[in-house]
């Protein structure tokens, strides 16, 4: 992953991760400081999003991409739930970006721009981004969850982890049969994947990233973060 793709990850998981501390800090002081970082984090991603809808490496890009515009949609949907004022213009410009970047197939490709084949992992981000935009009903978000899961095998290689952080909260948002299937299943294949310090390597990356992912996944019926609650 090179340097601006970790720049405007990181920005997003670091917005998600501050606005579900947002609700549970006590000390006032400190809930009006994230409470302002927040709020300029909003105003920031909203001022980088590309004409097409999409967010690419750094705010002054001009371009856009799937990785990083569904980090940024999922960390603005963070801070809607925590209360903070969220431009929804932003939202909908970046839910038809996804819509324009889908594949015949159902699948979603890197970027809106040109064409290109579907990618499994984004289409999982794409599907559980627009469950957290409250598309749940969307024939979009229907179709490009039936390519992911014949396309993301239970055990796997490459971006495997990533693939199932989202297809994980993807089937838990819409439940059902393939929720408990799926969860049966990929919890069974973690739980064997997991070190005797009980960390977990993911996707070649390292344990912090695996063992964080692992742990999402796990967690998810038990509904501890607002951002992954049904």
């Amino acid at each position: 992953m090179n340097e601006g793709t970790r720049r405007r990850n990181g920005d997003g998981f670091s917005t998600m991760c501050l606005a579900e501390v947002y609700g549970r800090e006590a000390d006032s002081k400190r809930q009006k400081k994230i409470h302002r970082i927040l709020t300029r984090a909003c105003k920031l991603i909203g001022k980088s999003q590309s004409f097409a809808g999409g967010w690419l490496y750094a705010p002054d890009d001009a371009g856009d991409e799937g990785s990083v515009t569904i980090t940024e949609v999922q960390a603005l949907r963070a801070c809607r739930n925590a209360g903070i004022a969220v431009d929804p213009k932003v939202v909908a410009k970046a839910v038809k970006y996804i819509a324009d970047s889908q594949n015949p197939d159902g699948g979603i490709r890197y970027t809106a721009r040109g064409g290109g084949s579907s990618r499994p992992p984004i289409t999982a981000a794409a599907v559980a981004v627009l469950y957290n935009a409250g598309r749940y009903d969307d024939p979009m978000a229907d179709k490009a969850l039936k390519y992911a899961m014949r396309t993301i095998p239970i055990s796997g290689s490459g971006h495997h982890y990533y693939s199932h952080l989202y297809l994980s909260q993807a089937l838990y948002q819409k439940g059902g049969k393939d929720w408990d299937t799926y969860y049966k299943k990929f919890s069974t294949y973690l739980l064997r994947q997991q070190r005797a310090d009980g960390s977990w390597m993911g996707d070649g990356v390292g344990t912090t990233y695996g063992t964080a992912i692992a742990l999402t996944i796990l967690q998810l019926p038990y509904a501890r973060l607002p951002i992954y609650q049904r």
